[in-house]
């Protein structure tokens, strides 16, 4: 069955626009947010047994203002490009957007990774907007009408013909948008060969951060393995706790009583018998150098004591140095 004047019927739905959309909500549901309607959310991860979000806008960096770029408050923005442009525009003009942003900051840091992939070329492309037609005309309320000129038989018939197309769009360019966005080599029938990055140059950072490139089997680990480099940037010296550790008030209290009783004896370790206040201390003193939870008995550690012992003593010297 001829299936060509089917979609020429959907040739109007077929535009700039509604193709970005499309890639929009691919890249969202690979990374998990398949709801989301806007150009932008609030992403929600977990970093070292913490739980912190960051803002992910979608849109070209060539187009972006200034205040879409910027990072407001503490938290970490990723700007997620499209992997193609109008005709005329290439990804240097990316590069030279972020160049100027980051010569105009004038060394001030800004909290924003711009996550830039490779280009489609233009047959891709055209699968893009086959993709925005073939749903559009799947759509239940619509599909008879594009279906009209055909009997009863072709139209049963050409229904999953035109699902099969659509399905088979979709998983080929679900593999291709993870290798324009540096997850793998890009396949050359659907790369545009004069607009593609290598390796960290995907990730554009607009501070002293260098994102390395995360190694990881989709978009969604990456953007957590990508975030997790920008929060280790801002908080080096955070303790590492594990992702299952939980700060309420009774986990914190059993590892406070825990510390009490090694403060409050001779003894250079002190026994404790739940098995459960172990783990608990094993994952919120060991991480914060308050002491170390061995199998059964928790030792009191000198970590904060040595520190602050030196810092005085450091003070102390400058202080004397200034003096002289």
């Amino acid at each position: 069955m001829e299936l060509q004047p089917i979609l020429d019927r959907a040739e109007a739905v077929d535009n700039p626009g509604n193709r970005v959309a499309r890639m929009k909500t691919l890249v969202f549901a690979e990374l998990g947010m398949s709801q989301q309607e806007e150009l932008f959310f609030r992403y929600p991860f977990r970093w070292r047994g913490t739980d912190r979000e960051a803002e992910v806008f979608f849109g070209n960096v060539r187009e972006m203002s200034d205040d879409k770029l910027e990072a407001l408050g503490e938290s970490w923005k990723i700007v997620i490009d499209y992997p193609f442009d109008r005709d005329g525009h290439n990804l240097q003009e990316d590069i030279e957007r972020i160049g100027q942003f980051r010569s105009q900051a004038k060394g001030q840091e800004n909290r924003t990774v711009c996550w830039l992939p490779g280009f489609l070329n233009h047959e891709a492309q055209k699968a893009i907007g086959k993709l925005v037609r073939l749903e559009h005309i799947l759509e239940p309320n619509r599909f008879k009408t594009f279906v009209a000129h055909l009997s009863e038989q072709n139209q049963a018939a050409a229904r999953p013909l035109l699902e099969n197309q659509r399905d088979q769009l979709h998983s080929q360019l679900k593999v291709q948008i993870e290798a324009l966005y540096g997850l793998r080599e890009p396949q050359p029938q659907y790369a545009d060969t004069a607009n593609q990055l290598d390796g960290a140059e995907h990730f554009q950072a607009l501070c002293q951060l260098s994102p390395r490139p995360p190694v990881a089997a989709n978009l969604r680990e990456a953007l957590n393995a990508l975030l997790a480099q920008a929060v280790e940037f801002q908080f080096p010296g955070a303790p590492n706790f594990e992702d299952e550790t939980r700060f309420t008030k009774a986990n914190v209290g059993k590892v406070l009583e825990i510390v009490e009783q090694a403060l409050a004896t001779t003894e250079p370790s002190v026994v404790v018998n739940d098995p459960v206040a172990r783990k608990t201390a094993r994952q919120i003193a060991n991480p914060l150098k308050l002491g170390e939870m061995h199998e059964t008995r928790f030792q009191l550690g000198h970590h904060w004591r040595n520190h602050f012992t030196q810092r005085q003593a450091r003070e102390a010297g400058a202080q004397k140095r200034g003096h002289v």
